[in-house]
């Protein structure tokens, strides 16, 4: 038996619905899951330090808090991506690359973007000798003490600084946040957003030393500018690891140096 032809007048069955786009909603959900896997993962580090060590008080100081923010980091870097991908779903991957960033740059743009990070870095320590010295025996936020104390934390600030926040926090900042609040406020606005938050995040160390707030926030412009002007987070990456490097070697220095 013929099957019957389709009805003239049937309307045809409606296209499928286009992903929502990725906007204030979605970058605001990353961002919260960012923040509250950060205090996952050190939960879970100090807890586990806790049963290895017997609770002993020093034990949990000398090596719970340095693992404590080790695993913070991963953990929050690990929840960004797969938040990320995961509302990103149902869409082209290379529509995804270019709205977060994640796409190549000129070699010398990264190259003197790098270069620009080691002269804020130098522009700080200048400005800490010549201008406003930190107090001696002044508060140090945890981040600092770390840098300060040889052994494991020194070791785990040079990964945090130096390996971890570059890549995750110009992924989260400059690639999702920015990406997603441009929707609503336009690229300048979402980057004057994004560097408030990204400069109101460091607050526990800058804090000890308000005069840091200045260049944190330079660094957070800095980085927003070349997202903006290239289109890809590479050049504001360099940007990140050129200040934090070199921050860091010098504090090695000083390590080496100390009596």
């Amino acid at each position: 038996m013929e099957p019957l032809p389709p009805d003239a007048d049937e309307a045809p069955p409606p296209p499928p619905a286009s992903p929502k786009p990725f906007g204030l909603g979605a970058a605001g959900l990353v961002f919260l899951v960012y923040l509250l896997a950060q205090f996952g993962g050190a939960a879970v580090a100090i807890i586990a330090v806790m049963i290895a060590a017997g609770g002993g008080k020093e034990t949990i100081k000398e090596v719970g808090e340095p693992i404590a923010f080790l695993c913070a980091m991963i953990a929050g870097g690990v929840a960004v991506v797969l938040v990320t991908r995961s509302l990103w779903a149902g869409r082209a991957a290379a529509e995804g690359r270019r709205a977060f960033g994640l796409v190549g740059a000129r070699r010398q743009t990264v190259l003197v973007a790098l270069g620009g990070g080691v002269l804020l870095a130098a522009a700080l320590l200048a400005f800490q000798v010549l201008v406003a010295p930190p107090a001696p025996d002044g508060d140090m936020g945890e981040l600092s003490k770390m840098a300060s104390t040889p052994g494991l934390p020194f070791v785990v600030f040079v990964l945090v600084a130096v390996v971890l926040a570059p890549p995750i926090e110009e992924l989260l900042f400059r690639g999702v946040l920015l990406h997603g609040l441009s929707h609503r406020l336009g690229l300048v606005g979402a980057a004057a957003v994004t560097t408030a938050v990204f400069t109101l995040l460091h607050a526990a160390e800058a804090v000890h030393y308000p005069w840091a707030f200045v260049f944190i926030g330079g660094l957070g412009v800095g980085t927003a500018w070349l997202r903006i002007a290239t289109g890809s987070i590479l050049p504001a990456f360099a940007l990140h690891v050129g200040y934090n490097g070199a921050l860091t070697l010098v504090q090695a220095w000083a390590l080496t140096a100390a009596p």
